[in-house]
């Protein structure tokens, strides 16, 4: 049994008992007040009172109603307080003309029963209120909760991509390509130091929103495949196909650069004679599919830096967009083919 159904059993019991206590504060008060037949009634309603209310619970999450807005929960709690409390009112009358042997005509005092089913739609309608509103405030703190996770991802991705991108490795080479070229080619070099901030520009710019234009997200991808393309020269193959509606649909930053930057890293530059990148987009419905196919071996065990960038992006897309996206890697023909599946989450 988990810790939310031992809860809820426990304030089940407390919300009843207290009731009971008060009904038997009030009975005491009155010159016929019988215990036996108090304990008697208050264990009836006890019984009753939980019963009802959790066939109540379980009707609600059949119906799915925890989802809907306040807005709409608001005349489903009083339609439901009033048929819940009716049904508890009739249970409770019946039971009590049984054990009693009570004439039915004494049960029928239109006054009496209006005031007693008042009392069991109050009883039910705080019941329900309270119950939404733990499910409410338990929803929004576990938002909340997966916001500060996925931001959380989102600076790690950003700090790791910053942090390979600056790695005096990664500066040498680009820094010392873009000096052999200012005598041989100046227009070149000045178009390289231009790709260069552009990247760690948009390295530092990418925490600013959740989500930028895939044509924002392809520009960043093109100047590193530009800088890449110098070090590696005829070694580093560039396929880019993406359809034109793809260019504005809505993805996480520097995801697809991450992703083709590990295939370069760690699957061509460890080939001899490098390889071939391709990547392609496209818009299908309400789902952008890009395909990633790089030369080289994915090894999901290898503990590296490359198994880091991917379960870091893989989370980053659990958290932002559930189970209606995914990404997914597999290896063919010597080749790593990277498939992601994103969710328009503008609509």
């Amino acid at each position: 049994m988990t810790n939310k159904t031992l809860l809820y059993w426990l304030f089940q019991f407390v919300g009843w008992g207290f009731i009971l206590f008060i009904g038997f504060i009030n009975d005491y008060q009155t010159s016929n007040f019988n215990i036996i037949r108090a304990l008697q009634d208050g264990l009836i309603i006890l019984l009753l009172g939980i019963g009802t209310t959790h066939l109540y619970r379980n009707f609600i999450l059949r119906k799915n109603w925890l989802s809907l807005k306040v807005i709409q929960v608001i005349p489903r709690i009083i339609t439901g307080s009033i048929v819940v409390g009716l049904v508890l009112l009739i249970c409770t009358q019946i039971i009590v003309l049984v054990i009693d042997n009570i004439p039915i005509y004494k049960l029928l005092n239109p006054i009496q029963r209006i005031e007693n089913l008042t009392g069991q739609f109050i009883t039910v309608f705080i019941w329900s209120v309270l119950y939404f509103a733990y499910h409410f405030f338990e929803k929004s703190r576990n938002q909340e909760i997966s916001n500060l996770q996925l931001e959380a991802a989102k600076q790690k991705a950003e700090l790791s991509n910053l942090k390979s991108q600056m790695n005096p490795h990664f500066m040498f080479n680009s820094l010392n390509n873009i000096r052999a070229l200012i005598d041989e080619n100046p227009e070149l070099a000045k178009k390289s130091i231009n790709e260069l901030s552009n990247l760690l520009r948009g390295s530092f710019n990418s925490n600013r929103s959740n989500l930028i234009p895939f044509r924002e997200e392809l520009k960043l991808v093109e100047d590193y495949l530009s800088l890449e393309k110098i070090r590696f020269e005829d070694r580093l193959k560039i396929t880019i196909e993406i359809s034109k509606d793809a260019l504005s649909f809505l993805v996480p930053p520097m995801l697809i650069q991450t992703l083709v930057e590990n295939g370069i890293k760690h699957g061509i530059s460890k080939i001899k004679n490098g390889g071939e990148i391709k990547l392609s987009a496209k818009l299908d419905v309400d789902f952008l599919h890009i395909v990633i196919i790089n030369d080289g071996v994915y090894s999901p065990n290898q503990q590296n830096n490359s198994g880091t960038g991917i379960a870091n992006s893989k989370k980053r897309i659990e958290l932002l967009y559930s189970s209606k996206s995914s990404l997914e890697i597999s290896n063919k023909d010597k080749k790593v083919h990277t498939f992601i599946k994103l969710h328009n989450l503008t609509n």
